[in-house]
């Protein structure tokens, strides 16, 4: 009996660790089915790789992270526009910093609503927001006609990509 006890054990043991492999190897290529999906996948790879936790995140963890790094550098570069703005005394140059300025703040608000999104399963919203986040990085571009200040053109390219995974994680699940 003790026989049949130690290799139902270690039998078990031995299942455990194939399902947890096997459990990390599906989070680990939601990443890349993710980014796969997005305009720039290396890119898209890039800033997952800023959180460690992507490595083995499932799709719902990932808008997590894509909402919390997008938040956190948007944030800071709607500061940085604004300390930009107020040095600059072109009235045009400001005028472009303030629209730009407008743009980040909507998005952030819709980055403050997917939190609340992503954990009621509210899929078509969080798409629709992740789609108009996009849509405001794209339009603070535009604002500068694509020559946007370094600061400003390499945060808009990040939280559009985040923006874009956080779309395409929705719509798996059929948002």
């Amino acid at each position: 009996m003790a026989k049949f006890s130690s290799l139902y054990i270690c039998c078990s043991l031995i299942f455990s660790i194939q399902l947890l492999f096997l459990s990390l190897q599906t989070h680990g290529a939601a990443v890349d089915d993710v980014c796969h999906q997005t305009v720039d996948p290396a890119f898209c790879q890039q800033c997952f790789n800023i959180d460690p936790r992507s490595a083995t995140a499932a799709p719902p963890m990932l808008g997590q992270i894509a909402v919390q790094w997008a938040a956190y550098y948007g944030g800071n570069t709607k500061i940085d526009m604004h300390n930009a703005m107020m040095r600059t005394a072109d009235p045009g140059v400001k005028n472009q910093y303030s629209r730009c300025i407008d743009l980040y703040q909507t998005a952030l608000e819709h980055f403050q609503a997917a939190p609340g999104e992503l954990s009621s399963n509210a899929w078509a919203e969080l798409r629709k927001n992740a789609e108009s986040i996009r849509a405001g990085v794209d339009a603070c571009e535009a604002v500068f006609n694509h020559n946007a200040p370094a600061e400003v053109a390499n945060t808009d390219r990040l939280v559009g990509i985040f923006a874009d995974a956080l779309a395409i994680i929705a719509r798996s699940f059929g948002g």
